[in-house]
């Protein structure tokens, strides 16, 4: 990913670059799953950009809910930028084991991001 992201720094019309791959071969899938790190740059963008729809895995960790606020403000900012709608499918919590930190870490989610939660989670 840091070789991708070197690459688009320079590119034209970065932020839309895995979207013109997906054009050419969409009609051959009915689904692409694009498994991203949560670091808001440039292949991020690409990948919101591209999908338009897409599931939050949350790690069961309090550092998580940063990272989850900042990817919910930059996918703001991207359809305003856009002007495209970016539709969260869901949150979904992974690595979850009922340990005391894990169930408050759960309950923050709960509290803060209840909208996209799993309908059997929240």
């Amino acid at each position: 990913m840091y070789l991708a992201e070197k690459a688009l720094a320079t590119a034209r019309n970065r932020e839309r670059r895995l979207e013109r791959v997906f054009e050419e071969i969409e009609k051959d899938y009915d689904y692409i799953l694009v498994d991203c790190h949560l670091v808001l740059a440039t292949v991020t963008d690409n990948a919101l950009l591209a999908c338009r729809r897409i599931l939050i895995p949350a790690r069961m960790h309090q550092t998580y809910t940063y990272t989850i606020t900042s990817l919910l403000a930059q996918i703001r900012t991207l359809e305003s930028a856009f002007r495209i709608g970016i539709d969260i499918g869901g949150g979904a919590p992974v690595a979850f084991a009922p340990k005391a930190n894990q169930k408050e870490f759960m309950a923050g989610l709960q509290e803060s991001i209840p909208q996209y939660l799993w309908p059997s989670l929240s």
